[in-house]
């Protein structure tokens, strides 16, 4: 089975890297600290440059003239096509350029699996729409006005709410069932007892340390910018991770043996 995206492991190594997965497998055998501290040590850069990213495009929009006027005319795109805008265009930042991407990276000879393409462009665009109706659900509940105290709040719910009861969890079970090639018992197999703390916990970490400073950036913005905002961090985010979570040299060199 083709996985052109990084797996569930994948995800998880990432989250508690240098070999720890190697000695005991089991993410939720760790105590949550250890958790906690082996993920900021790990992910820590890739927050920073996520978070600058996110500061210098907020800064721009502020600040800087000539570049406000390029995402004003995204941002009226986005009001012009509202829910439409976010599927296709999440569609694409968050599934399909990141799948070519890799294809590129990793064998640009190698026909490009269309279950894959599928999959990935219509999960990550229905991930646009679920995610534009959150934005809007949080401005309807708090307003639109970039202050302190509003941002505090919806950077709370998404986070502490959104985050650990459906988005992780969704994303998870999702790749899950990618890389069980589409079948459904052995995705329910393959969670496990305790699934919540061995799956979610470890991915559900990592996003945490990654994207409460782009997601801050994001609520700052105009409600009709924050979609935009987000599939530019989101294709960021998929290159670092595809790139992190791709096999070594010796690991490169094993797969070549055995496909030989």
């Amino acid at each position: 089975m083709p996985t052109s995206f990084p797996s569930v492991r994948d995800l998880s190594q990432q989250a508690l890297p240098g070999g720890l997965f190697n000695r005991m497998p089991d993410p939720g055998q760790f105590p949550f600290s250890i958790l906690v501290g082996r993920a900021i040590r790990a992910n820590w850069p890739i927050s920073l440059t996520l978070g600058s990213i996110a500061a210098a495009i907020i800064v721009s929009y502020y600040f800087v003239a000539p570049l406000r006027t390029p995402m004003e005319q995204l941002a009226e795109l986005k009001e012009r096509y509202g829910l439409r805008f976010a599927i296709v265009s999440t569609g694409i930042f968050g599934g399909l350029l990141p799948l070519l991407i890799e294809q590129f990276r990793s064998n640009p000879s190698r026909r490009l699996d269309r279950a894959s393409l599928l999959f990935f462009t219509g999960f990550w665009g229905f991930k646009g729409a679920e995610i534009d109706l959150l934005y809007r659900g949080q401005a309807l509940l708090f307003g639109d006005v970039a202050s302190p105290g509003t941002v505090v709040a919806k950077v709370t719910v998404d986070m502490l709410i959104y985050v650990p009861l459906w988005a992780i969890p969704s994303v998870v079970i999702a790749y899950l069932w990618l890389d069980n090639s589409f079948d459904y018992r052995r995705t329910l197999g393959s969670l496990g007892p305790k699934w919540y703390r061995h799956r979610i916990l470890p991915v559900m970490v990592m996003n945490w340390i990654i994207w409460v400073p782009a997601v801050t950036v994001i609520y700052s913005l105009p409600l009709t910018l924050q979609l935009p905002v987000q599939n530019i961090i989101l294709l960021l985010f998929a290159i670092v991770l595809l790139f992190m979570t791709a096999p070594g040299p010796q690991e490169s060199a094993g797969l070549r043996r055995q496909t030989s």
